[in-house]
């Protein structure tokens, strides 16, 4: 029997791929950018559920109806005896604004860091017409500190973060003595 703490379905992971020279492989998924191991899954059940297993172990997805954030897997024996496996379920959260917000500013922040210093060197020369490149060269550079300190906040906050799922098995009491 499966379950678990919301209202879920149930799929048995048949297959799994992950990338060998990257970390991690994105694809596009209904629309959303999705980032992680790629699965080939078949439907069991929506659960609370009882299945009928093949003996040995198994891998199975759990994905809440209503909140596609929270999904996680669990793994499963199946041995003689009927048992019970309770899942609850873990949470994906990423941010995708936030991460791309922090690249902009992270290169508008290199920008100021590289024009601050040729404005420096310009230098403020009365006699040939130039004033103001000095305060413009330090007016970069503090815009530029003050975006990059911004670019590593944002993406410090806009980090994802992974709760995992967790996975009780057990066989119920007999009742014979």
């Amino acid at each position: 029997m499966l379950d678990a703490d919301r209202a879920s379905r149930a799929d048995e992971v048949i297959q799994r791929s992950e990338a060998t020279a990257l970390p991690q492989v994105a694809g596009i998924y209904r629309g959303t950018v999705y980032v992680g191991p790629q699965r080939m899954t078949r439907p069991l059940c929506l659960t609370p559920c009882a299945v009928n297993l093949a003996f040995g172990h198994h891998e199975v997805l759990f994905s809440v109806l209503d909140d596609p954030s929270r999904t996680s897997t669990g793994f499963i024996t199946v041995g003689s005896s009927p048992s019970i496996a309770r899942h609850a379920i873990g949470r994906t959260t990423s941010s995708p604004g936030g991460l791309i917000g922090a690249l902009v500013m992270g290169m508008f922040s290199v920008a100021g860091f590289v024009t601050g210093p040729v404005l420096l060197g310009f230098g403020d020369d009365e006699a040939r017409g130039r004033t103001g490149f000095v305060t413009a060269g330090w007016l970069t550079l503090g815009i530029g500190a003050a975006l990059g300190a911004g670019a590593v906040a944002l993406g410090l906050a806009s980090r994802p973060t992974v709760r995992p799922g967790s996975t009780v098995q057990w066989v119920p009491a007999t009742g014979a003595p």
